[in-house]
Formats: C-alpha cells, sequence, structure tokens
C-alpha cells in the first residue's frame, strides 16, 4: 500500500532560478523549473544524436543529449504549479522547441520516456522523451549564447554512445543512466 504523506511547504526565498521551501520541520528544499531531453534514435544507421557543449559547471565540453528548460521563468513554472496540471504536456511542447533551437531538428511525435528526480532536497525534474520521427532543418535557429556553448551535434553509434558515457565523456550522470537503461532495452529487444 503506498504512503501518501502531505507536508506543507512554505516559500521562504525566491530568486531568479532558484525558490526556497521550509516546512513546519525546519526541512528546507530548493525548487527549480523542470527541464527537458530528448533522444533522436536513427534506427536505421543505429545512431543517437549528441550535442557538445560547453558547461560552465565543468569548466569543460560535455556530450548532452539536446534539451533545455521547460518555462523560462520561476514565475511562469510555479503559477503552473499551483494548478496542478499535468507537466508532460508543456514538456512536450518545449522538447519540440528546444531540439529545433539547439540542434535545428524537427521532431514529431516525442514519446515520454522517462522522468529524473534529483533528489528530496533539491527539487529539478528532468523529462526525458524519445523520438524517431525527425529531420534537419536548414535554418539556424540558435540564440547567440546557445552558439557560444554548443560547439556541434553529431550522430554517434549505440556503442559510441555507451562508450562515452563509461568514459565519463557524457556527465550528467542522472540523464547518461536513463541514456544507458534506453540502450540497454534496446539491445534486449534486439
Amino acid at each position: 500500500m503506498p504512503i501518501n504523506k502531505t507536508i506543507d511547504w512554505q516559500t521562504i526565498f525566491t530568486g531568479s532560478l532558484f525558490e526556497i521551501l521550509q516546512n513546519s520541520k525546519g526541512w528546507e528544499k530548493a525548487v527549480r523549473a523542470p527541464g527537458v531531453r530528448i533522444i533522436l534514435d536513427d534506427k536505421k544507421s543505429g545512431k543517437i544524436l549528441l550535442s557538445q557543449e560547453f558547461r560552465y559547471e565543468l569548466n569543460e565540453h560535455d556530450f548532452r543529449l539536446p534539451g533545455g528548460k521547460v518555462f523560462d521563468t520561476l514565475d511562469e513554472y510555479t503559477a503552473f504549479r499551483d494548478n496542478n496540471a499535468d507537466m508532460l504536456v508543456p514538456a512536450a511542447k518545449r522538447v519540440i522547441a528546444e531540439t529545433r533551437e539547439e540542434v535545428n531538428y524537427d521532431i514529431r511525435a516525442p514519446r515520454f520516456y522517462d522522468r529524473s528526480t534529483l533528489g528530496a532536497t533539491v527539487e529539478w525534474d528532468l523529462y526525458v522523451f524519445v523520438t524517431t520521427d525527425f529531420n534537419e532543418t536548414s535554418e539556424d535557429l540558435r540564440e547567440e549564447d546557445e552558439k557560444d556553448d554548443i560547439a556541434s551535434a553529431g550522430w554517434y553509434t549505440y556503442d559510441e554512445v555507451r562508450q562515452m558515457i563509461m568514459e565519463k565523456k557524457m556527465q550528467e550522470d542522472r540523464i547518461a543512466m536513463i541514456l544507458l537503461r534506453y540502450l540497454d532495452e534496446k539491445k534486449e529487444a534486439a
């Protein structure tokens, strides 16, 4: 039988990215608007598209699944969250836009695959989608800061992606783990 405990959280600080909440027990948690990632799977070639982008928290380039924020501001996220609406709806819309903006691919029919929850004291979910239905666009829609940060995007075989993860060339560990599970499911299905 699932446990259903509701804790009353109160906002004690709001910044531009994070909201700090506290409950009556004195516990705190940081809340950030969720993000999205997309697995573009070219089944014909057995390859996945990864971007290589500069990550300031690492001070180096890292391989990533394309993606970004679901909401541009914390206020937008808070308003949406307070209405108890289904997060998959705006997440699916944003993954389409982010893929086009970051790596210049139009995607259709993104299928929700998994959600990564960061932890008990930091709420920052990442929604991962998969699609095999896409085409490259001729128009570069990246904003100037993305052109500086995203060095390239390329197609890598399933085995190359596994190797990159194991060699820590893909350092967003929680997404790397989801991608490994996805690749293992493909291997088992073959």
